[in-house]
């Protein structure tokens, strides 16, 4: 069975009671409505034929002679909009300004690498293309050590920041860290294949 709910300027058709997937209590239909919405699903009001529908949450549909088509109006509240904190926010932002950068930069590294080690090029062309290739890698190694020594920076806890908050922040800040050290530790590994491939030359291989 499915009912009409005008939410404001907003309507839309919900399926209670017949159904696979249709509601069946009174507290399911006040959570439904509120995420569809954006309403405090503990404070809105639900008019059904000028009345409002009232219980506690687990009180079933079937109570309130429900029809197909039936209207409900609701009135409620929107939801408040959660502040977001500025210091959480701050890391945010640098992550996606400059660590996906950074991760991309690691895979064409590593991309390249691999073709190289392909060994489909003459062997004057290969040191060539391991000298660039040991520059990039020295590059990132910088690259990725001051985005760590930024991140330390950045003033992410105040006198304001909530204890929680703190803590948020603190793991945010370390999480971003470690990933960086995570693809310090590949570019490491990049670097000994670049040596090994060097060796390998050396040798006549």
């Amino acid at each position: 069975m499915k009912i009409s709910v005008k939410m404001g300027s907003n309507s839309c058709q919900i399926e209670i009671i017949d159904g696979e997937n249709a509601l069946n209590s009174l507290g399911e239909l006040r959570s439904v409505i509120g995420d569809k919405g954006n309403f405090d699903a503990s404070g809105i009001k639900i008019i059904h034929r000028g009345k409002t529908l009232a219980g506690p949450d687990s009180t079933p549909l079937v109570e309130f002679n429900f029809v197909e088509n039936d209207k409900l109006i609701v009135m409620g509240k929107p939801k408040k909009a959660m502040k977001i904190d500025q210091g959480y926010a701050l890391l945010i932002k640098y992550e996606k300004d400059n660590l996906v950068k950074l991760q991309e930069q690691y895979a064409g590294i590593t991309r390249d690498l691999e073709e190289l080690n392909k060994e489909y090029l003459e062997e004057a062309k290969t040191r060539e293309m391991i000298k660039k290739m040991d520059k990039r890698l020295n590059l990132f190694t910088e690259i990725s050590l001051k985005h760590m020594e930024n991140i330390d920076g950045l003033e992410v806890i105040t006198e304001e920041t909530s204890p929680e908050q703190t803590l948020l922040n603190r793991e945010k800040r370390k999480s971003l860290i470690v990933g960086i050290q995570n693809l310090l530790n590949l570019n490491d590994k990049n670097a000994r294949s670049l040596e090994e491939l060097t060796r390998k030359l050396d040798d006549g291989y």
